[in-house]
Parts: C-alpha cells; structure tokens; sequence
C-alpha cells in the first residue's frame, strides 16, 4: 500500500509540473530548491524534540535569497519550489513559503524524493535556455562534513539550462 501511495504522489507532482510548465509559455522558469537553499535546514535535521511539522515551520530563511527571489518575481518569470521532501509535508511547505513572503500555489511547489528524482524531473520538463536552477545540491550539513550530489550535478551542468550552485548561493550570502 504505501508503494502506490508513494506512486501516486510521484504521479501527481510530475503531471503538476508539467502543466505549469505548460502554462509558463515563453517566462523563464526558476526552479528553486529549499532546504539549505532559501531555507536553514541543517541545524535542526538532528532536533528530535520537535515533530516534523514544527520542524519544517519553525525553519529560519535564509534572508538574502529570499530577498533574491523576492526583487526578481516579474511577469516574465514562474518560481518552481521543489524540494526533496516526504510528500506528507505538501502543504506545510506550502505554509512555510507563505509566512515567508515567497510566491506558492499547488502549481509551483514540487516534492520529490530524493536528489535524483529532483533532477531526473527537471531534465525532463525544463525549456532550453529559459530554465534556471538554483540548488546547492548537497547533504550531510547536520554531520559536519557538506558532501555533494556530485553525479545530479554533472548532469544538470550537461542540460541548456543555468545552474546557480553552491558557490552561487554563499556569494549571495555572504554579499560578494
């Protein structure tokens, strides 16, 4: 039972994100992860005090890429939130996104599994040349050690598409 949950879900966010591609026409599309992206994830991965609801609303912004997303919402650009995240958390995210000032609707924010199945569906849904994707692409902060999803990079540096990484992200945060 829980497979075709798991399936379903992963049914759903595809055709959902298809559609909004569908819809975004000729705007350029963001998609934007949020853990350690937009959002400080890593110190509370090992709070067990909290549910994960508490948890994920209780998350801190990351202010200057907020601020980032914020000053470039336009006409001409459709913000895509997908995030590796338990499909349960949907609407929870939604919330977080709202208190926070970031544009949502069940059109833009996307849960996925994992790094991989967040990369496969952005390989297979993105417009050339008109898709930005800003991911830090790593795990293990709560550890110590930051590794990266160094295969999920190779290949979204091998698609028509703008990858704003790692390095991207501390640039905005540190304001360099």
């Amino acid at each position: 039972m829980k497979g075709f949950i798991w399936w379903f879900y992963d049914l759903w966010f595809t055709a959902l994100l298809r559609y909004t591609i569908c819809l975004s026409r000729r705007k350029y599309i963001y998609f934007v992860d949020i853990d350690n992206t937009i959002a400080n994830t890593h110190p509370t991965l090992l709070d067990s005090d909290l549910s994960d609801k508490e948890r994920l609303l209780s998350l801190e912004c990351i202010m200057p890429m907020v601020d980032l997303i914020i000053r470039n919402q336009s006409h001409n650009r459709v913000f895509i939130f997908i995030t590796a995240r338990s499909y349960f958390n949907y609407e929870v995210t939604r919330k977080w996104l709202r208190i926070n000032g970031l544009p949502n609707n069940h059109g833009n924010v996307i849960l996925v599994k994992d790094a991989k199945h967040k990369v496969d569906l952005i390989a297979s849904t993105y417009v050339a040349h008109r898709t930005i994707v800003i991911d830090d692409m790593s795990y293990n902060h709560e550890l110590g050690t930051v590794k990266f999803y160094d295969r999920q990079i190779y290949i979204l540096k091998q698609l028509k598409l703008k990858y704003l990484d790692h390095h991207f992200i501390h640039k905005v945060v540190d304001g360099n």
